[in-house]
């Protein structure tokens, strides 16, 4: 038996097969889908409905790791909401705030200039996959990498 797909109002799932292209919100709730058989899995699910062109907020989260489940060695978060918010994971020993990033954004630096000043107020740790150095670089190039596709 097959497992019900979420179908709440505005949820959709996009299918891999081109066959069986259809919103998940017009699939019976029990069911799967009548012309997706396995292995005809969604590729891309979205639970809510996407916001108005206007109202969207421009985000992206990059990580590099040497292997797929490792932890990150630098994570970096950003968002563009009017404000440009921007996070550092593994610069430190908590996530902290990318505030000289974002000082440097509100008065007007290009992504380039604001990403170099990325490491700016943190400690990375030193460990067996990174050197501090290492990751002060990572930093600035992750941070570049983010606000280009949030948007920056």
């Amino acid at each position: 038996m097959f497992r019900s797909w979420p179908t709440w109002p505005g949820s959709s799932a996009t299918p891999r097969s081109a066959t069986a292209a259809r919103s998940a919100g017009r699939w019976p709730t029990a069911t799967r889908p009548p012309t997706c058989r396995p292995p005809c899995w969604p590729s891309a699910v979205r639970w809510w409905p996407e916001a108005p062109a206007g109202n969207r907020a421009g985000w992206s989260y990059q990580k590099f790791n040497r292997r797929a489940l490792d932890w990150a060695i630098v994570g970096v978060a950003a968002v563009k909401n009017g404000h440009t918010g921007v996070a550092l994971v593994n610069m430190g020993s908590t996530p902290l705030r990318a505030t000289a990033v974002e000082q440097a954004l509100s008065q007007g630096a290009s992504v380039e200039d604001a990403a170099m000043a990325a490491p700016e107020g943190t400690e990375p740790p030193t460990d067996l996959n990174a050197s501090p150095e290492y990751r002060r670089h990572l930093s600035q190039v992750l941070v570049r990498r983010a606000l280009q596709e949030a948007g920056g």
